[in-house]
Parts: C-alpha cells; structure tokens; sequence
C-alpha cells in the first residue's frame, strides 16, 4: 500500500512537470527524481523503502548507468538486510549490486558478492526465483573466471546454468539463449570449437523463435559464427554468418552503428585467413 500510494503521487507529479516543462521526461529523469523521496515518503515504512529502493536501483542499472545504481544498490542492500533478513529480498540486492560492480570493472566486488548471494540462497526456501538467481549469480562469476583466464571454472558454471534453466524451463524455451551463448564462447577458449559452434547454433535457434526477435542479440551470434570459422577454416559459411550479422545489425542499429562497423574487422579477419588480403584490406 505504501509503494502503491508513493508511486501515484510520483506518477502525477511527472505529469505536472511534464505539462509545466513542455517536454516529456525520460525513464532516467523520473527515477532520479524519485529517490530522495523514500526517506522522506516512506520513514514509517521500512519494508517498502528497502524494496523501492532496491527496484528503483535496478532500472538505473539497466537503464545504463551502473555508476548512479551502484550507490543506491549498496544502501539497499542495508536496508533489506534490516527489514527482511536472509532472504530473496537481500540476495537480490546483492546480485545486483554484483551486477553494477562488474559493469564498473570492479571484479572482486562482483566475485564477492555473487558468492554473498549462492551462500545466502543456500539458506532461503527454494522456488523459481531463487533458482534463476543462482543462475544469474553464477553467470556473473563465470564471466569473471573467463576474464581471468580460468575456463575451466567457466566451463563448469556455464553447463550447470544451463542444466539448471533446462530443468527449469524444458529444452526449447528461448530463455536458454544466454546459456548456450556463454557455453559457446567458453567452449571457443578452450578450443573446443566444434561443440562451440553447435551451441551457437542453437542459440540462434531459440532467438530466432523468441517472439520479440531480438534483432541484435541475433546478429551478435552471427558474427561470433563468423569469428569462429576463421579458427575453424570454415571459410565460405563463415563468409555467410558475417553477412548475415551485418544485414541484421544494419536493421537493427542502422547503417552507421559501431557494431556494423565491427562486422566488417571480423569479415577482414576471415578473408585474411582465407589468402583473399587484398578484399581484405578493402574492408578494413
């Protein structure tokens, strides 16, 4: 009730500002403006307060700005700490505080609290959510080991996400794309090429029937294939999949985006390997 009664309040002032401004506030602009209200709107409601803080930290962080949601996260943290204990509440906070941290470059944070959270949901009850945050937890950890250079700490992480989410989800549901995505790019620094590209095959599988298409996503799978057929010598599908990504990536992001930019230094990468130095200049 007390979310419910801040967020109208917060809502309609966004209104006012809006008609008052003549312009129309961003995602951003809101929750910034809507944190220094917890303490005042919510000071007899602790539960809330840990809770809105903690949600409102997460969309700065999605929304791209890890640096704000850091410091918003940490003292969420406390505060669910405070007001729920151990709990999926607190575990989340802290994985998002991991979230922020690795997006920063901190990686001990991350390391440390992506552990916080596998030990705290160790003393939680079990359910869907507290299993896709163990999933997301690790995720983080094994994006850290393959920056270290540990794949096979990596490896292990990445086939127990994806038993997990299997289990979870059954074998088709497109939410294993993150997975075998990861897997494929492990499976590629441990030069297990093969079984790499069979995972990337099928994650552009379950992107491909993903309802939402996520156009992106999909071409950055394209271009991974690209990238591995240079080692794999596999030069003419490879030749395919760089097409392929820049098509994608020209739809998705434009003709002038950084991304179609970089799908041409893969394609030159490929043509180079394949003794076509001239075509790959070209493109470089």
């Amino acid at each position: 009730d007390a979310i419910k009664q801040v967020f109208g309040q917060m809502l309609n002032e966004a209104r006012a500002t809006e008609q008052g401004q003549g312009v129309a506030l961003t995602v951003k602009d809101w929750v910034l403006a809507a944190l220094p209200r917890l303490d005042r709107d919510l000071a007899d409601a602790p539960a809330a307060r840990a809770t809105l803080r903690r949600e409102l930290g997460s969309a700065l962080n999605s929304l791209g700005d890890a640096a704000a949601a850091h410091g918003v996260l940490e003292r969420a943290v406390v505060e669910n700490r405070e007001a729920y204990g151990d709990s999926m509440q607190t575990a989340s906070a802290i994985q998002l505080v991991a979230s922020a941290a690795f997006m920063l470059g901190d990686h001990l944070q991350a390391e440390q609290n992506s552990e916080q959270t596998l030990a705290m949901m160790d003393r939680v009850p079990d359910s869907e959510d507290a299993r896709i945050l163990r999933i997301q937890a690790r995720t983080t950890l094994l994006r850290i080991h393959s920056l270290r250079g540990d794949q096979a700490k990596a490896l292990l992480l990445a086939e127990r996400n994806l038993a997990d989410r299997i289990a979870l989800f059954g074998a088709d549901d497109p939410r294993l794309a993150v997975d075998y995505n990861n897997l494929s790019g492990t499976y590629n620094r441990v030069s297990r090429l093969a079984e790499a590209e069979a995972a990337a095959q099928k994650t552009l599988e379950l992107l491909e029937a993903n309802p939402a298409r996520p156009v992106a996503r999909i071409a950055f799978v394209q271009q991974g294939l690209c990238s591995l057929a240079v080692q794999r010598a596999a030069y003419e599908g490879g030749l395919q999949a760089c097409a392929r990504a820049a098509e994608l990536y020209a739809e998705a992001l434009g003709p002038q985006s950084i991304e179609l930019a970089s799908v041409g230094v893969t394609e030159a990468r490929l043509r180079f390997a394949a003794r076509a130095e001239a075509e790959a200049r070209v493109l470089l």
